[in-house]
């Protein structure tokens, strides 16, 4: 298993380069492994989430508004494997990540 544990306030004050390298990472594992990630949720209180997007794993996508959302870099859409549904997480509230190889 590889873990990775992320300094506080690490993507925030990284390069550009650097938070693209990260998400470009992260989104490489998420292809093809389930990814646990621990995040900060918006009041502060931790979340751990096994998620994927390995195409043989994640459940169809069922869109429920007819709202249009625009892309945004910054968060990382997944499948939650526990729940089989879609969530998302910010990259810069990540407190870490593992993933069996």
């Amino acid at each position: 298993m590889i873990e990775k544990i992320i300094e506080e306030n690490y993507y925030s004050t990284a390069s550009e380069s650097e938070r693209d390298k990260m998400r470009k990472f992260i989104l490489s594992v998420l292809k093809t492994n389930i990814l646990t990630v621990e995040f900060k949720k918006k009041d502060g209180t931790l979340r751990t989430m096994n998620c994927t997007l390995a195409e043989d794993k994640v459940g169809a996508y069922e869109k429920k508004t007819d709202k249009v959302k625009t892309v945004n870099i910054e968060t990382c859409p997944v499948f939650d494997t526990d729940i089989n549904e879609w969530r998302s997480f910010r990259y810069d509230t990540l407190v870490s990540f593992k993933f069996d190889i």
